[in-house]
């Protein structure tokens, strides 16, 4: 079969800063700098929301599709490849010297991967849930959710299940800034619940709303031992409710 060669490029200079929206732009143009053999009638696409910019920007990372395969990009060359990665489980930690991100194999297993590292091997039973996948401000911790085969869902944290629960608001989990305490919502009892550390809070509501739907967040700290979040009880009526953790 012919072969034709697709030339893709990404120009990074070491200590070069840049935007996300700069990297889909230079994809898109082609300046890309990965030189790969593919057969005739092979597509080979950047997954824009897959696209993730370490905070102090010198690192990129993205996903890449490819004939049934699905690759990691990092830093402009190509570090993995898998049968599925979740796209939207990239993730830096937020002083930038940890990367992580959520990837299938062909026999189904998923793998959460930290600098290039197995981190944890998830069973054939459990399905990750992209989104969910979280560093805690001092990048020693990671959080995120599985469902399990029986409909389940359960927090994975620091590589431990620590709580299995109807359902879980995966987008919700977040740690407290000084990185002891991880927070999330969930279901219990068919009503909602704000669980720390795995504990569930004293009250139960209808629904926990945002707090700040700007930046999509549900429970928002104030300091490093206080949050708040929004919650509607049965009939409607809205309460602001304070938690305040023991240190």
């Amino acid at each position: 079969m012919r072969r034709i060669l697709m030339i893709f490029a990404l120009v990074l200079l070491t200590g070069n800063v840049f935007s996300e929206t700069d990297l889909i732009k230079m994809f898109l143009e082609n300046k890309l700098t990965e030189v790969t053999n593919i057969s005739e009638g092979d597509v080979l696409a950047l997954v824009p929301e897959s696209v993730v910019v370490s905070r102090d920007g010198k690192n990129a990372a993205f996903i890449v599709n490819r004939v049934g395969k699905m690759f990691l990009t990092f830093n402009g060359k190509y570090q993995a490849e898998y049968d599925h990665i979740y796209t939207y489980s990239l993730v830096f930690s937020s002083d930038s010297r940890h990367f992580a991100y959520a990837a299938r194999n062909v026999d189904n297993i998923t793998f959460i991967m930290l600098d290039r590292k197995i981190y944890r091997q998830e069973s054939r039973d459990n399905t990750f849930m992209d989104d969910s996948l979280v560093f805690s401000p001092n990048g020693k911790r990671i959080a995120y959710v599985v469902k399990r085969y029986n409909g389940k869902y359960v927090v994975v944290l620091d590589k431990e299940e620590i709580c299995e629960l109807e359902e879980i608001d995966v987008g919700s989990i977040v740690f407290s800034p000084d990185s002891k305490h991880v927070i999330y919502i969930g279901k219990q009892w068919k009503e909602w619940v704000v669980f720390v550390n795995g504990k569930p809070g004293a009250e139960n509501f209808d629904e926990i709303l945002y707090i700040d739907r700007k930046n999509n967040k549900k429970i928002m700290f104030v300091s490093s031992n206080t949050l708040y979040y929004l919650a509607k009880r049965m009939g409607g009526h809205i309460d602001l409710m304070k938690i305040v953790l023991i240190r």
